[in-house]
C-alpha cells in the first residue's frame, strides 16, 4: 500500500470514528470514542506531515464521495468492531515505515485497543 493509499485510508477511517462518536447513545461510548478519535487525528496529522518531506503525496481521485459514510446505524457493536479491525489492519501495514511510524503506530493501538475495551463495558 503506498503512503498515499495509507493516509487516504487512515483520513476515511477516521470520518467513519468521529461519525460513531457522534452517533452513540452511551455517554461513556462517547468519551471513550471521542478521545480515540483525537488521538487517530494527531496520528494522521502526523503521518501525513512527515510522509510529505519523504514522498509528496498525491491524491488524484477524491478521497470518497459523501455516500462512503453512513450518518445512520453505524452505532452497533458489529459496525464499530469493523471499523476498528480496519484501522488495525491499515496500522500493521507497516512494510518500511521508519521506526518513528511504528513507535506511533503502537501508541494508537493501545489506545485502540482500550477504547474497544471501553465499549464493552458500556
Amino acid at each position: 500500500m503506498s503512503t498515499t493509499e495509507k493516509l487516504a485510508s487512515f483520513i476515511i477511517q477516521l470520518d467513519h470514528v468521529r461519525i460513531a462518536h457522534w452517533q452513540t447513545r452511551v455517554y461513556s461510548a462517547h468519551k471513550a470514542l471521542g478521545k480515540f478519535y483525537e488521538q487517530m487525528s494527531e496520528f494522521v496529522d502526523w503521518y501525513a506531515e512527515s510522509s510529505q518531506a519523504q514522498d509528496p503525496l498525491v491524491f488524484t481521485d477524491p478521497l470518497y464521495t459523501p455516500t462512503d459514510i453512513s450518518l445512520v446505524n453505524i452505532d452497533t457493536d458489529e459496525k464499530v468492531n469493523t471499523l476498528f479491525a480496519g484501522i488495525e489492519e491499515t496500522l500493521r501495514n507497516a512494510d518500511g515505515e521508519p521506526s518513528e511510524f511504528v513507535n506511533k503506530r503502537d501508541e494508537l493501538l493501545a489506545q485502540l485497543k482500550r477504547t474497544q475495551y471501553l465499549l464493552k463495558m458500556t
